[in-house]
């Protein structure tokens, strides 16, 4: 991407490219990965780098669905080129810019919080909680028994959560407690992306 603006005096010109692929590391990278080709790496004062880390990392933290973080996605910097009087903020917006473009005609996937539960319930009530997990999303990972009760853990979507707390307390008689914390990530299916998209666009 290239940008080439008069302000004053100066002309500001600044030419980014950038390559984006998957990030396949162990973890999940929740902060840009970013590289240089050998050919520049060694090249790039470092306020100039600097300038370009900050406009990644810029679009990184508002990504090209509905404006969510970016993660798992590691950027290569392939090609630099300013004059002399280019500020260091236009390279900073060049890079952004770049990215943003890049990222939108990259395949991509919303990711969804998803929650550990532990709902605690006398075993005469574990089949109606069961039940409701289902038509939350709800997967089963194991039922325990804990001195006169059972304990079902399950991974459920956060989204899915809301009200859960007036719901149990109904279909168990205020029998049952749970717990909740976040576990990771996941992606939505095609199906549920698309939905949540129509409706924060207002076409659902």
């Amino acid at each position: 991407d290239t940008l080439d603006r008069t302000i004053g005096e100066k002309r500001h010109q600044v030419t980014v490219k950038l390559g984006v692929k998957p990030w396949e590391g162990e973890m999940p990278a929740t902060a840009p990965v970013i590289e240089y080709v050998e050919s520049i790496n060694d090249l790039l004062h470092p306020d100039l780098r600097e300038a370009i880390e900050n406009g990644i990392s810029s679009s990184y933290l508002q990504g090209p669905l509905m404006g969510y973080p970016v993660q798992d996605v590691a950027v290569t910097v392939q090609a630099v080129a300013t004059n002399a009087d280019t500020s260091l903020t236009m390279v900073s917006a060049c890079a952004s810019r770049c990215l943003q473009k890049a990222l939108k005609n990259a395949d991509k996937q919303l990711l969804e919080p998803v929650m550990n539960l532990e709902v605690t319930v006398p075993s005469n009530y574990v089949g109606v909680v069961l039940a409701d997990l289902a038509q939350r999303r709800g997967n089963i990972n194991d039922i325990q028994g804990r001195l006169d009760n059972q304990v079902v853990i399950a991974a459920v979507p956060l989204a899915e959560m809301m009200g859960y707390s007036t719901v149990l307390r109904s279909l168990t008689s205020g029998t049952a407690t749970f717990t909740l914390e976040l576990t990771n990530y996941h992606p939505m299916s095609l199906h549920e992306q698309n939905a949540l998209l129509n409706k924060k666009t207002g076409l659902a």
